[in-house]
């Protein structure tokens, strides 16, 4: 196992936590990773623990979401890093578009069902070590949300159901689907774009951040992140002369995971404005379009129709969780 969470995790874990959790789907892999993060801290530092989460199952999100609430005394550090980049339009076993539930619905999902035991830490006696520290909800984005240019599927034909519009086969290979390339550069940037999480779901988890930090209120810092061109497994779909040029471009212009996850460690461990959005180590400005008032429209749209996926999938009800745990 390697990438940007694994990179995170070696960090993590070397600022000896009482408990750090990799959340993995193959739980073989992960009992590998963490063998190697104890190896690459020398035998130092926290042991990390394996639990299973498929976010193509939202019942898998549900699942361990209750195991979290129920074995959990705290949560001081939530790092929602997984996501995928395909060519290829499938679906999960509920019925959604892989990318969509994966980077979208499924990560969102589990955010909701973490503001219980998020808020909880909130009012527990402070940290010994950090007494003013907060509990952090990070979500991992990109910086390609800028690229997007105010529109996200659907919204050139006036529909107001953006999320669905993602569901459908007709609009994952459109225009809008990834930023407009033409002419020579049309494959040149077919191969940069297959390493890097489609731009709107990563504006889709920008506004979902926003959505979240609205939610949840002061006590826990919600924010996003953008952890950069990186070396990790997004291009594995790349073959032929498309992987080719992808990794010679990962070659020339991509920094080290490593790098890259410096700004999931530090999104997680330093105070800011809830709702922040993070960019090279430091708060920055995400996109216009996001932070307009059509964006902010936008994003409640789509927060609403996960809300009606979840109750009718899992029997989530959004509203209920957050007016339990306030």
């Amino acid at each position: 196992m390697n990438g940007l969470g694994y990179e995170a995790a070696k960090t993590f874990a070397k600022y000896n936590p009482s408990r750090l959790i990799l959340a993995v789907r193959n739980t073989k892999a992960g009992d590998k990773a963490a063998q190697e993060i104890v190896e690459a801290n020398g035998g130092k530092g926290t042991v990390p623990e394996v639990w299973e989460l498929d976010l193509g199952r939202l019942q898998s999100v549900k699942d361990f979401a209750d195991r979290v609430n129920r074995e959990l005394e705290r949560l001081d550090i939530f790092v929602s890093n997984a996501g995928i980049a395909t060519e290829k339009f499938t679906k999960t076993v509920d019925g959604f578009e892989s990318t969509s539930q994966v980077n979208n619905i499924a990560n969102s999902l589990l955010s909701v069902l973490l503001i219980p035991i998020l808020r909880k830490t909130a009012h527990l006696p402070p940290l010994p070590t950090s007494p003013n520290f907060k509990p952090h909800l990070c979500i991992v984005a990109s910086e390609v949300h800028h690229w997007i240019n105010g529109v996200l599927p659907g919204m050139k034909e006036g529909r107001k159901d953006i999320l669905q519009c993602f569901q459908e086969e007709e609009l994952f290979n459109g225009s809008n689907r990834y930023p407009e390339s033409k002419g020579q550069y049309k494959v040149l940037w077919q191969c940069f774009r297959s390493m890097l999480i489609p731009s709107d779901m990563a504006a889709v988890n920008v506004m979902n951040a926003f959505v979240l930090a609205d939610l949840i209120g002061p006590d826990v810092i919600v924010n996003s992140i953008n952890p950069g061109f990186c070396h990790s497994g997004l291009m594995r779909e790349s073959v032929g002369i498309k992987g080719l040029i992808a990794a010679l471009m990962k070659l020339i212009i991509a920094r080290s995971t490593e790098v890259g996850s410096r700004n999931l460690v530090w999104a997680g461990t330093q105070d800011m404005p809830t709702g922040s959005y993070i960019h090279d180590c430091a708060v920055s400005e995400p996109s216009d379009f996001v932070i307009s008032p059509q964006g902010r429209q936008i994003g409640a749209e789509i927060w609403d129709e996960q809300k009606k996926i979840w109750q009718d999938k899992v029997g989530v009800d959004v509203d209920a969780i957050v007016q339990v745990s306030a």
